[in-house]
Formats: structure tokens, C-alpha cells, sequence
């Protein structure tokens, strides 16, 4: 057990995998954040066949991350018992006084491993869930059974947006009000405030772009939840759409259905229209050359690159799903969609003549965001947790 009355908060971070994705950024950035009385150490493990470690966020973690062999997105009950003593031992070892979790199994191992070693306060956050779209209705009850006996053990659980928290609580019966807490991501977005035609340029002459073209960008996993084949499907109809400028669609991004995305352009014949460049690290690169970002997917909690984008002033069209329309502005109310080609491609086209309401995207991505209002709640957070368990 962590003494009574620290003089310094240990938290210990663990989440399933740190791939590129909110998540890991969150995860990360929160990590590396230590103030006068909070240190945090972060576990995590392998990432999944198709997808990239985000090296950006681990490497400056240095010594207070921690890699733990068996953690990672795949299931196998031998292993993961294993796995599950492998976190035990390291949380009886640090003896933290909040453990707070990230995506589905860390958050089920590390909150059973907690709760077991005492430790007084135990967190988990939510960035999206995957009680739709990802499994058999079958394989799904027994999740959200799971998460429902894991929400009893948990001191509070973090969800991103309003329409989350309403799945969480009203639909999926997980957890009680007391304990649901809604903090919307914050990200580090400085490096997007002030972009150049030189950041612009060199990313289209790295990936052979021309440099009159209108780029759309669709950036994440190229896995079924994110459906990029209807973004392939919505060029398909874009490409209808006369009057509009020059433009090309970069997929920016990969996973297990790269194959089958590469195999319906080409069917579609669209090879000349899009341009799939893999995980692009430069991200002010890429929003620097962007003029609209889409995202197609089937369920969301808050996706990074549409906050990403908003950031840059660059104008976005999404599928309204999961927390998406929680962080929409009042100038992008027209551009949530749909799974429909037709209407999301209307709305590219939209944004492909008209000029773009840069400064009060930048504003909103800055007001709602920022990754400094979110260490404040979190430690906040923190404090109130466990100074109800009487921990000052």
C-alpha cells in the first residue's frame, strides 16, 4: 500500500499499445508531464501486425516507460494471465497511488492488478469503446459484462465527449454518475499554429504531389472500423462533381485492409486520384498542404486528426458517429455526414471553393484542446480522488 500522506503523487499509466493514434498521444503527453507533486511512469506494450509505434511520444519518455512483454491488443488467456502478474509485479513494486488505464486490455488487467494490490485510487478512460462494430453481438455482451464488473473497481472512469459518456452510462449500463467524469482530449498544438508554404511544399515534393492540387487528407488505421473503402467510394463520387479545382486524395496511413483499399482503387480506376503514403510522422507537413480532411469511420471517440486539422485551419468532412459532433464548430455543422459517398463528397466539394474559416478553427482546436488545460483537470482529478479516499 502507498503511504497515507504523500509528498508526491506516484501514478502509474498503463495502456495496451503506444501505436499512432490519440491514445498513445495522450498516454505519452501525460506521461511526460511532471509537475511539483505528480510523477507518472507509463506501461505499454506491442503494437498489432499493420500498425506503427509512435516513436514521437515513447522516445522522449526515456526511463519512464516501461515495455511489458504479452500487453498488446491480441488476446490469449495463457499469456495474458502471465501478462497480468508481469503488471502485478510492477505495481507492487512502484506502489502508486492512482493507476490509471488506457484502451480495453490494459484497462481490464491493469484496474484487476490495482485493485488486488490495494492501490487507492484506479482510473480508466475511455477514447472510444468497442462495444459496436468490432465484434459479433455475442463477443459484444460479454465485453461490456466485463467492463460493467470492471467499473465497480474503479474509483472514476474518463470518457471524451458528452455523446460517450451517454453510451457509457445510458446505453451500455457501465458504471454510475458519481464515477463518469468528462475530460475532452488535449493535445501539444503548437507546432500546427504557425504553418509555411515551405512546410507545404516539401511534403508534396517528398511524396510526389503537385503543387497545384487541392490535397484531401484521410489520415488513421486502415482497419474496417475506420472504413476507408468509403472514402474510396466517396472520390469515386467526387470525381462526378464538375467546376471543381484540381485536387488529389492522400491516404495517409496502414493496417490490415491495405490490400483490399489498394486493390478498389485500381477497380475503380482512381490510381491517378489518390496517393497512399503509409504513417506520415511530419504532421505539420501534412496539414500545412491539406485543404480538407475526411474521415469516414464507423465509430469514434475523438479523433485526433479532425483536432489536428482545426488546428491548422484546415476544414474537415466526417461521418457524424461517436463523440464527432461533440467537437464540432458552429462553421463545420454542414460537413458532418452520413455513411453516404454522395453526401460526403458534396460536402468536400463544398469546401474545395469556399474559403476556409482558418482563424476560428484554430481558435476552437486552442480553446478545447490544448494539452495544458487537460494536465490541469487531470491533476485535479487526482487530488479530489484521493483526498476522498483521505490521502492529502
Amino acid at each position: 500500500m502507498p503511504p497515507s500522506s504523500p509528498h508526491s503523487i506516484r501514478v502509474l499509466r498503463i495502456i495496451t499499445r503506444m501505436n499512432i493514434g490519440g491514445p498513445s498521444r495522450q498516454a505519452g503527453l501525460l506521461t511526460l508531464y511532471t509537475s511539483d507533486n505528480i510523477t507518472t511512469r507509463l506501461l505499454y506494450g506491442k503494437v498489432a501486425s499493420g500498425e506503427k509505434e509512435d516513436a514521437t511520444q515513447l522516445n522522449p519518455l526515456g526511463e519512464k516507460a516501461k515495455f511489458i512483454k504479452g500487453l498488446g491488443r491480441s488476446i490469449h488467456f495463457g499469456e495474458d494471465l502471465i501478462t497480468f502478474f508481469r503488471i502485478l509485479f510492477e505495481i507492487l513494486k512502484y506502489k502508486p497511488h492512482v493507476v490509471h488505464t488506457h484502451m480495453a486490455k490494459a484497462g481490464a488487467l491493469g484496474r484487476i492488478a490495482a485493485w488486488i494490490a490495494g492501490v487507492p485510487v484506479i482510473i480508466h478512460t475511455y477514447h472510444g469503446h468497442v462495444f459496436t462494430g468490432y465484434f459479433s453481438a455475442r463477443k459484444s455482451k460479454i465485453i461490456i459484462l466485463i467492463e460493467q464488473c470492471l467499473a465497480m473497481i474503479s474509483t472514476r472512469l474518463i470518457t471524451i465527449s458528452k455523446s460517450q459518456q451517454s453510451d457509457i452510462l445510458d446505453l451500455y449500463h457501465i458504471g454510475k454518475l458519481p464515477q463518469q467524469v468528462i475530460l475532452p482530449l488535449g493535445l501539444q498544438l503548437d507546432s500546427l499554429q504557425t504553418l509555411t508554404k515551405h512546410q507545404a511544399m516539401q511534403f508534396r515534393l517528398r511524396h510526389q504531389l503537385t503543387a497545384s492540387a487541392h490535397l484531401i487528407i484521410w489520415a488513421g488505421r486502415l482497419t474496417e472500423i475506420k472504413q476507408p473503402i468509403l472514402a474510396i467510394e466517396t472520390i469515386q463520387a467526387l470525381q462526378k462533381i464538375d467546376g471543381l479545382p484540381e485536387w488529389r486524395l492522400v491516404i495517409a496511413g496502414d493496417g490490415e485492409l491495405y490490400s483490399a483499399v489498394s486493390q478498389r482503387i485500381e477497380e475503380l480506376g482512381l490510381r491517378d486520384k489518390i496517393k497512399m503514403i503509409s504513417w506520415e510522422t511530419d504532421i505539420p507537413g501534412l496539414w500545412s498542404a491539406a485543404s480538407v480532411a475526411l474521415l469516414t469511420s464507423k465509430q469514434e471517440g475523438t479523433p485526433v486528426s479532425l483536432i489536428e486539422a482545426m488546428a491548422a485551419g484546415v476544414p474537415w468532412v466526417s461521418t457524424s458517429v461517436g463523440g464527432i459532433p461533440d467537437i464540432t464548430p458552429n462553421c463545420l455543422r454542414e460537413s458532418l455526414c452520413s455513411a453516404n459517398p454522395k453526401q460526403l463528397a458534396d460536402a468536400i466539394a463544398y469546401w474545395l471553393v469556399t474559403p476556409p474559416p482558418i482563424e476560428e478553427l484554430k481558435k476552437y482546436a486552442w480553446d478545447h484542446f490544448d494539452i495544458v488545460r487537460l494536465r490541469k483537470e487531470i491533476k485535479e482529478l487526482y487530488t479530489h480522488c484521493l483526498a476522498e479516499k483521505g490521502i492529502q
